[in-house]
């Protein structure tokens, strides 16, 4: 059963955390959820999920943060408002 706090926690550190260990932790938990049940995608953007956020992580190098944005789905103006297309 996922828990509020859980994903909360999990949000907070990709969007927070300086160090790269807890924000690819957390992205790797995410996506592990996300693809187990895709209903989760909408949840957790509901619950905070800034696509900044991930093109952020992706630019620190968590490459994991692609595939989380692959599953979140994300329209193609939303993609391009990220700058990580040239």
């Amino acid at each position: 059963m996922r828990n509020f706090q859980e994903d909360y926690a999990l949000l907070k550190a990709i969007s927070t955390s300086k160090e790269e260990k807890v924000i690819r932790a957390s992205v790797c938990i995410l996506t592990t959820m996300i693809s187990a049940n895709r209903s989760i995608a909408d949840d957790v953007k509901r619950k905070g999920l800034r696509l900044y956020d991930l093109a952020t992580a992706l630019r620190r190098n968590v490459h994991e943060a692609a595939t989380l944005i692959y599953l979140i789905n994300p329209s193609p103006a939303e993609i391009k408002t990220l700058e990580l297309l040239p």
